[in-house]
């Protein structure tokens, strides 16, 4: 559920000293204004999504539209941009 997950995201900057060192699962290892960047990134595309569903798009339209280019360099991780949107649209849909 990708509301729990970013209510877990924020608990962790509200709660970890600022100086704290993130350990990620993937990736390089981070700060707490990487966390916080991230969050953003997460809200923001998680919204994009609600708004295609909003307007009536079926999970396949949205993955194959894509998401906006400001988060092409987001969606080339361990999570590409197809399954984001899968993940976020079975969130608000299911």
């Amino acid at each position: 559920n990708v509301s729990s997950y970013m209510k877990n995201v924020q608990s962790i900057i509200d709660n970890a000293p600022d100086d704290v060192t993130i350990i990620p699962g993937h990736g390089p290892l981070a700060t707490k204004d990487d966390l916080k960047r991230f969050l953003k990134l997460v809200k923001e595309s998680t919204d994009y999504i609600q708004e295609q569903i909003d307007a009536g798009k079926d999970k396949k339209a949205i993955q194959e539209a894509g998401l906006p280019s400001k988060w092409d360099e987001a969606g080339t991780g361990f999570i590409n941009t197809t399954r984001w949107i899968h993940i976020v649209y079975d969130s608000f849909t299911r």
